[in-house]
């Protein structure tokens, strides 16, 4: 290769390296409660564009495999019982359209159940023969989300964004039990906010991001 294609190829790839570099950013946050946490959060970039997400949801020793699972409307999300016991999966979720049961499922069984409740809702999910198991499912048009699962004796928790686009203006928070958050990255950054449920403030939420325009 002659030095002047190489110098057109390296020239090439700097411009591809920094145009990426220009359209991608970062957001890093924390969840500060002020008691015991909640089960669980997802943090998310919403857009408008379809999602293609498309979860599985297994059972194994009376347990949900993913406590916070991560669904695109109008996909199909996979249950599935490796378990050595029969089990059942159902919602009862009116407010967000979310009702369904796929029966008993023996060992080895799978169903498919359509996400076709609420865009951007947070369903829980439960067993009707171990009342003890639950999951939750988020049905969620985006590309750039976090999973945050918690644990009692944790009161503070941090998550990372990465790759957002630099455009991005908002991130959505939904937590089990909890008020909806969403977060105005142009206006709600600089102090922290308030995390609610039921309207009262059960902890704090704090930003900062990189890349941003």
């Amino acid at each position: 290769m002659s030095n002047t294609l190489l110098k057109m190829f390296t020239a090439t790839g700097i411009g591809l390296a920094m145009s990426w570099q220009a359209t991608a950013a970062s957001i890093h946050g924390t969840l500060s409660f002020d008691k015991r946490a909640p089960y669980g959060a997802l943090v998310f970039v919403p857009s408008s564009s379809q999602g293609s997400q498309r979860v599985e949801i297994d059972q194994v020793d009376k347990t949900f495999t993913t406590a916070i699972a991560v669904n695109a409307p109008g996909k199909a999300v996979v249950f599935k019982n490796s378990d050595n016991m029969d089990h059942n999966v159902y919602a009862n979720d009116i407010r967000n359209n979310a009702r369904f049961d796929v029966g008993l499922m023996s060992p080895g069984g799978t169903r498919e159940v359509e996400a076709s409740w609420q865009d951007d809702a947070l369903i829980r999910i439960g067993c009707k023969i171990h009342p003890k198991m639950r999951a939750y499912i988020a049905n969620i048009n985006s590309e750039h989300f976090s999973v945050i699962e918690m644990d009692k004796t944790e009161q503070t928790y941090r998550f990372t964004l990465n790759d957002v686009p630099s455009n991005t203006r908002a991130i959505k928070v939904l937590i089990p039990g909890y008020d909806d958050l969403e977060l105005h990255l142009d206006s709600q950054i600089a102090a922290p906010i308030d995390i609610t449920k039921k309207s009262k403030r059960r902890g704090q939420i704090t930003l900062t991001t990189e890349g941003l325009k």
